[in-house]
């Protein structure tokens, strides 16, 4: 049991019952660390009528309630109120992100250290299977979300999807993907080619043929070839689109703040191409990540949007885990 003339700091602050609708008070003895008093109400006078119970106090702990002021001050002036660090810390973050959001518009280019610059290189060169890999190696080493975030130059979000990730859970390697992709299409080839064989050797035309299985003339005439090779001819083969011949353009665009949707349109206005947005933005993560030949001119400077810089108020740098 807790003697209410033991008690000389408080905590209040107010819950839903049923939101929007009914809300009550939870009075906290801030050094015992320990409920001493639920109210279903919130008003002021009620609180007051509660809080008389307690002769002893000298502090009070509340958000920016004018109903709590007010109910304190009523019970007793000369109580010290002070505003709960929940509280402060919002109201610290949110004017911080107002100052961010006013001082950046869009994003801004930074220039990574010659380390960083390493750091990246070396990821972007691995398949998602050995990025996962490299992300757990270095969270295991004792850096943190944010540091590890940074490092890589991708999310906090994609950092801790990757740490929590089961070892059952990591994909193969996209060669491994591929390679299973391309034998089971294979398979696929081979048991058509065998149907249309068989009707064929039976006698059946390529019209009749077309009619059982419904597949198309060219198809039926490549099935039937004595040589009919079912691999595809452009299997590990890479065409080009019109992308790369713009890249110095589109990332000149891209790192002075322009969206995917205006460098579509400055490539359909200027250039006479058409391409959507989602391709812009595939290209540039693309490029962000290319492999063999990675252009470290292209990550000697790097952006970052004003939302991914809001977004690290809200993380403990030092703690995040």
């Amino acid at each position: 049991m807790i003697n209410n003339d033991d008690v000389i700091s408080i905590a209040i602050d107010d819950f839903a019952t049923k939101k929007r609708y009914k809300y009550g008070t939870v009075i906290i003895d801030s050094i015992k660390r320990k409920i001493i008093n639920v109210i279903n109400s919130r008003e002021s006078e009620d609180v007051t009528n509660e809080l008389k119970k307690y002769k002893n106090v000298e502090y009070a702990s509340r958000d920016g309630s004018w109903t709590y002021n007010k109910a304190i001050k009523d019970f007793n002036p000369s109580v010290k109120q002070v505003s709960d660090r929940f509280h402060i810390l919002k109201n610290l973050t949110e004017k911080c992100c107002d100052i961010t959001s006013s001082i950046i518009k869009g994003r801004i280019s930074v220039t990574p250290k010659e380390k960083t610059i390493s750091a990246l290189a070396e990821y972007l060169l691995l398949d998602r299977h050995d990025r996962i890999l490299l992300v757990k190696e270095k969270h295991n080493k004792g850096l943190n979300y944010v540091e590890i975030a940074s490092m890589y130059n991708i999310g906090i979000a994609t950092v801790r999807d990757y740490v929590e990730m089961k070892n059952s859970e990591i994909p193969d390697h996209s060669s491994q993907v591929r390679g299973r992709e391309h034998t089971k299409a294979i398979e696929n080839r081979m048991k058509k080619a065998r149907i249309v064989k068989e009707l064929y050797d039976n006698g059946k035309t390529i019209n009749e043929i077309k009619k059982i299985t419904n597949y198309s003339k060219t198809c039926i005439t490549k099935y039937i070839k004595p040589d009919f090779d079912p691999c595809n001819a452009h299997y590990g083969q890479k065409k080009e689109g019109i992308l790369p011949t713009y890249k110095d353009e589109i990332f000149k665009l891209y790192l002075s703040g322009k969206s995917s949707v205006e460098i579509a349109k400055y490539l359909k206005t200027e250039k006479g191409h058409k391409v959507t947005p989602d391709a812009v933005r595939g290209f540039i993560l693309k490029e962000k990540r290319i492999n063999k030949d990675l252009n470290i001119s292209l990550l000697c400077s790097d952006v970052i949007d004003v939302k991914t810089i809001k977004n690290l108020y809200f993380f403990d740098n030092e703690n995040e885990k």
